[in-house]
């Protein structure tokens, strides 16, 4: 009885010896700051994330082993395992520009090196050196990308449609932002000066984002704030000149414009939030198109103790308007000049509340839900509101899973409902709903992406406008769409893409009663 006692005994030990528990903190080696999100991978298979602190822990580990730390961004990490011990892990930033992160193109981070199709990255410093007051003067700045008042086209594939409409989709946060009446970009109500960095995809990207994608997608994210807080001011002004033909200067002193800013960001263990205003003044060169405008915006984001693995916060935007609006000119020799009856003055309010949710399960897939609410009204120079009131209504669920260590899989379902009542184009109501999937497979050098979105779109009452034609009489309600890519690297700096995508846009609803005259 004996025997059995201490065979027993020395099998407990050999257990305590050989499967034990391996904790853990991942920071950042240049500042010391703890890294939230980072993947644990054991040799062994298991697998891990990093908490609010930047804290893992791995139970019942098998020595002798090995753990890979990777994050976005920073140098993949390989540490032996021969007994419990505390791991104090200190990743390397990543300094070289090909290993800049994008989410735009899959809905995800991953470094703009492995994405199929062509994209361009606008840094915070360009816009802070060049003094833009609006984000439609930035990305004007990025090669192949041309606009002109409001309307964006990438590499010449959309029309020109003034005032309504878009090619383009513009995203804040990841979540679409076109007007629910107008279908178009308010560039200047975007706080560019927050952004972390402005991400340009050159191509049809409807599969992912849906109605509007048709020339591409400009993206804007919030910068994150950090623990030590961030704080920035800019003020600026700026001189109209004196044109060349005098008959042209309407004023007897030089107009000017003035812009300035002011952020603040900050996070704590479990919390963060920023806050930042924004005023612009001009007087306008064109006489009687003056500007001024007024903005408040901000985040808040709160991860609970009992839960690291859980984000929950929302996002806010509010802007004032009031501007000239100069259709005509006047004559040929008056120029500067509006044609009599042909400038209006406008006054608009645009509110958004952006609240969203993110966690991971036990089996680390990544669950994300993102909402808004945006109010866009427009009216003339006695009320605002006057001429339309717009609401919309937006849900995006998205789920991602990672096989191993060569396959993505993101998959969703997007509802936006749109409420509008004008004057000018009467009162309706828009349900926009879709399905969407996307794999991406990597086999050493080589990516492979595909994806599918199924789209449908109603107005009122009608039949829908996202029914597809199987033949002259047979139709489905739902429009369907498809993407692939492939990214093949040759060299550690040369890359072969090839990308096919589809690209859909239904009208808005400007664009189909739109009802006055000039």
């Amino acid at each position: 009885m004996a025997r059995y006692f201490i065979l027993f005994i020395l099998i407990l030990l050999n257990s305590t010896v050989f499967f034990s528990q391996t904790k853990g903190i991942v920071l950042d080696a240049s500042n010391g700051d703890p890294i939230i999100g980072a993947r644990i991978v054991l040799s062994s298979g298991q697998k891990s994330i990093t908490s609010n602190s930047g804290e893992f822990i791995l139970s019942n580990v098998k020595y002798p082993n090995s753990l890979v730390v990777s994050m976005m961004g920073f140098i993949s990490e390989t540490v032996k395992l021969s007994k419990d011990t505390l791991l104090m892990i200190n990743l390397k930033t990543q300094v070289q520009e090909i290993s800049d992160v994008v989410v735009t193109a899959s809905r995800r981070n991953q470094n703009i090196e492995d994405v199929p199709i062509s994209m361009e990255i606008i840094k915070p410093e360009l816009i802070n050196n060049k003094g833009f007051s609006n984000l439609e003067q930035a990305v004007d700045q990025s090669p192949g990308v041309y606009a002109m008042d409001g309307q964006v086209s990438i590499r010449g594939g959309g029309g020109f449609a003034y005032g309504a409409g878009s090619r383009v989709a513009l995203l804040w946060n990841g979540v679409p932002m076109m007007s629910p009446d107008v279908g178009d970009a308010k560039w200047n109500a975007i706080p560019m000066e927050q952004t972390s960095q402005i991400e340009i995809l050159k191509g049809a990207s409807s599969v992912l984002y849906g109605s509007g994608a048709l020339n591409g997608i400009i993206a804007l994210t919030e910068k994150e704030p950090s623990p030590k807080g961030n704080f920035s001011a800019k003020v600026q002004s700026g001189v109209y000149g004196n044109p060349r033909r005098k008959s042209m200067q309407w004023w007897d002193k030089n107009p000017t414009f003035h812009l300035a800013d002011v952020y603040f960001g900050k996070s704590y263990k479990y919390l963060g939030y920023t806050v930042g205003a924004n005023a612009y003044l001009d007087s306008g060169f064109r006489q009687g198109e003056n500007e001024k405008r007024f903005r408040l915006n901000g985040s808040f984001y709160f991860k609970p103790k009992s839960n690291s693995k859980l984000k929950a916060g929302l996002s806010y935007n509010a802007q004032y308007q009031d501007m000239g609006v100069f259709i005509l000119w006047k004559n040929d020799s008056l120029g500067y000049q509006a044609q009599d009856n042909t400038l209006s003055r406008q006054k608009a309010i645009r509110i958004n509340v952006d609240p969203y949710i993110k966690f991971y399960d036990k089996f680390q897939n990544q669950h994300q839900l993102k909402t808004r609410y945006y109010l866009v009204t427009s009216g003339n120079e006695s009320k605002v509101g006057d001429a339309s009131i717009a609401d919309l209504f937006y849900a995006d669920y998205q789920f991602q899973r990672k096989f191993g260590t060569s396959i993505n899989l993101s998959a969703g379902i997007t509802h936006n409902l749109g409420q509008v009542k004008s004057w000018v184009f009467g009162d309706h109501i828009s349900s926009n709903s879709a399905l969407y999937g996307q794999v991406e497979s990597k086999f050493k050098q080589l990516d492979i992406t595909a994806g599918m979105r199924i789209e449908h779109y109603k107005l009122d009452e009608m039949k829908a406008d996202s029914r597809f034609f199987i033949n002259d009489s047979l139709s489905i309600p739902v429009y369907p769409i498809f993407r692939m890519g492939m990214h093949y690297k040759l060299t550690p700096a040369t890359h072969l893409r090839a990308s096919f995508g589809q690209g859909v846009r239904f009208p808005s609803i400007a664009e189909r009663f739109v009802s006055t005259t000039v």
